[in-house]
Parts: structure tokens; sequence; C-alpha cells
């Protein structure tokens, strides 16, 4: 079952199936994309079933509220910290909550995401325990990381941790939970980020050949900071910066020539099983320090955004779940997220996800948007069509035809 979902490309490249394989049947191997998906030694394989119990590949879940999930409340906010505030991607609420815990005795550590000095490109999970490794992690990475890989260290420690993860990783974080009660004691807090769909690795070389960068000149890659909605690095070997802005990292980067099948075809945009989920406050802010859109989803998460606000370490202030609608174009996007489904399924003859609750159906022009879209997703799965794509000269043009601008959504 787990080969089925890797070779159907519904891997998620989250990497729990590797992080709860007791008997260390399942390696990962990475794709041309960059995609760590499971290769499964049968040899040693139990069939226990743990991998295919933890996988968030193989079926969508919707709440009753269908678009920005179970919730108690929805917050604006920010770190209190302004330096801090200003070099995160928004707000710095993330970091800020996680040093408060750290401070406060709550947790010992948390699962977080840094670049990896070996190999710029490609960022890596870690256990971080100290200040100065929860800095380490700040900032978005847009490319995949099999965060969940961490979890057969996780198994082996008696400390508590919060993790801080994609939809995907935290599901997965979720689903192995129910098979393991040990391992839900030791995650005591899951911070969700919001997620537009991440490009696989061709969108940062692609990103790379527009300004003539060799990916073995790169010393350090940054996607996000110094304000809002922020700039991105290329830090050279030679010790040359270029910088560009986000939202040119947005026009190119995230065009569907480097989107992974799996994710064209998730909609969990808030992160809707975390504790807490964060994300950019897009039409609702700005503010050129950073402010961070705030979903809290359980008690505990509750709790601690709270404690942390009397204490001084964040500022929130409440918005409504219409904002959070509004902010995130969540109506609009669960009508692509629909009619790219049915098309993929339906014309292209390929798997997915199996749907647990009825959806509406698309309209034609939805479903006609949603054509050639997927044409463009199947091509970029061509060897010659990657290859094309990245010594191409500028999209900018399509970019802005295919991404709307956050210039017009701030």
């Amino acid at each position: 079952m787990l080969e089925r979902i890797r070779d159907s490309d519904l891997c998620t490249g989250c990497g729990a199936c590797f992080g709860v394989c007791y008997p260390g049947a399942v390696t990962m191997s990475a794709t041309s994309g960059g995609i760590h998906v499971p290769i499964v030694d049968h040899l040693r394989c139990t069939n226990c079933g743990l991998c295919i119990t933890a996988c968030p590949g193989g079926a969508l879940k919707f709440d009753a509220d269908a678009l920005v999930g179970n919730h108690l409340n929805c917050y604006m906010g920010c770190c209190t910290d302004e330096r801090m505030r200003w070099e995160a991607s928004s707000g710095g609420l993330v970091t800020g909550l996680l040093l408060f815990m750290l401070d406060r005795g709550i947790i010992d550590g948390a699962l977080v995401t840094r670049a990896n000095e070996n190999s710029p490109l490609e960022p890596e999970p870690f256990i971080a325990r100290t200040k100065k490794e929860v800095l380490a992690a700040m900032g978005s990475k847009y490319c995949p990381v099999p965060i969940d890989i961490k979890l057969k260290d996780l198994l082996r420690l008696k400390e508590r941790f919060a993790v801080v993860g994609l939809p995907c990783h935290i599901e997965a974080i979720r689903n192995a939970e129910k098979r393991d009660k040990e391992l839900g004691r030791k995650l005591v807090l899951h911070l969700g980020l919001f997620c537009a769909q991440t490009p696989n690795i061709l969108g940062t070389k692609y990103l790379l050949s527009k300004y003539g960068v060799k990916a073995s000149d790169v010393a350090q890659i940054t996607y996000r900071g110094d304000g809002w909605p922020g700039y991105g690095s290329l830090t050279l070997r030679t010790g040359e910066v270029k910088r560009f802005r986000f939202l040119e990292w947005q026009r190119t980067g995230l065009l569907p020539f480097f989107k992974p099948i799996r994710c064209m075809l998730c909609y969990d945009i808030t992160n809707r099983l975390a504790d807490v989920s964060f994300g950019d406050a897009w039409r609702l802010s700005g503010d050129r320090s950073g402010m961070s859109l705030v979903i809290s989803r359980s008690q505990i998460g509750e709790k601690v955004l709270r404690d942390a606000q009397l204490e001084g370490r964040v500022a929130l202030r409440p918005v409504s779940r219409a904002d959070v609608v509004t902010s995130q174009g969540l109506s609009n996007r669960m009508k692509k997220f629909v009619a790219r489904s049915h098309v993929w399924n339906r014309q292209f003859r390929r798997d997915v996800p199996v749907q647990l609750i009825e959806l509406p159906r698309p309209s034609l022009l939805d479903l006609l948007n949603a054509m050639f879209y997927c044409s463009v997703i199947w091509m970029s799965q061509k060897d010659f069509f990657q290859s094309l794509v990245l010594r191409a000269g500028s999209l900018s043009g399509a970019a802005s035809i295919l991404i709307p601008s956050r210039d017009k959504m701030k």
C-alpha cells in the first residue's frame, strides 16, 4: 500500500513512514524534485501497518467547517521583540511562542527546520533545545522537507516537545499518535503553518538560474525576512550577496511548473489538525514589520497563546472567521481544488486522495481552468520539460497571470 501511494504520486514527502518504522524497513530517497519518498525493504517489513496508519497521502479529511477547520478563536498578532519580528517571515509569532515555552519549561525542545550547512538548497529537520537553535530555524523554507523522519528520534527520548510543520507533517503526526500514545504524550503542542502548496526544489533552482548562479556556488539561501512581505537572499561562497523581493519569488518559484502532484490535490491550507495555525495576514495588514494570522484549535493551544500574551511575549487581537476566509481566499481555493482533483482523476486517469465528504461539483469555467493547470503539472513531470524551464529566461510575465500579485493583497 505504501508503495502504491508513492507510485501514484500521492506521497507528500513528509517522512512519517520512515519515522515510525520500528524494524527499519523504510528508507527515504529524493526524487529529482527533492521530494523524499519511501523505499521498502520487504525482507525487514513485518506488515505492522504503522507506516500506512501515519501516511497522510491517501485520504483527505475535512471538518464540519470545510474552509477554516474546527477552531476556538482567530487572531492577528506578532511577537513583541521588534528585531526578531523584523527578521522573521511574518511577525515572528511562531519563534516567539517557542522561546516562551522553552523559558517556561512547557517544552524541552522543538522539532523544527533549519538551513543545511552542507547542502544549502536542502533544509533539514532537527530538534532545537536552546534559544540560539530556535532562532536558527526562524524563517520560511520553500522547498520539500521530510520533517517527520525525526519522529524516530523523538520516540527514543523521554522529554516534552513542540513541533512546527506543514499540514501534511501535522496530519501524519496526528495519525501516528493514534497508534502510539507515548508519542502523543511527548508532543505537547503542534504548531501548524499555512500552506499554499510547497514548490519542489526545481523552483529554487529556477530562481538561481534567473540570477546566473550555480547551486554549487551557494553558501546560504533565505526566502524571507527583513520586513514584510520581505526579501530573500542568495549568499555565494565568494561572499557576494544577491537580494530578491519575496514577491518576485512568488511569481517564479511558485509557478505550477514546480508544484508536486500531491500538493496540487491538497486543500488543507490552514493546517486544520494543529493546536495553533499561523499564516500571513494578507489583505488584513500592511504593517511592514509583519503580522500573522493565528487560529487556535485546542484548549492547550489557546492557553499558550493567552499566557504568552499575558507575559508580554506576543501581541494578539481578535479577528473573525470571515477575515481568515477573505485573507487566504479560501472560497476560491476550494473551487480550484475541487476542479483540479476532478480533472486529474477523470481526464488524466490518475489516482487522487479519497475524499471523506461530498464536495460541491465544479463549474464549467473552473474545470476549463483546471484542465490547463493539470496539463502544465503533467508536462512538468517530464525530464525534458524540467530542463527546458530551468534554462528558460524570465517567466515574470507568465507568473503575473498565473499567480495573483500579493502587492494588490496587502
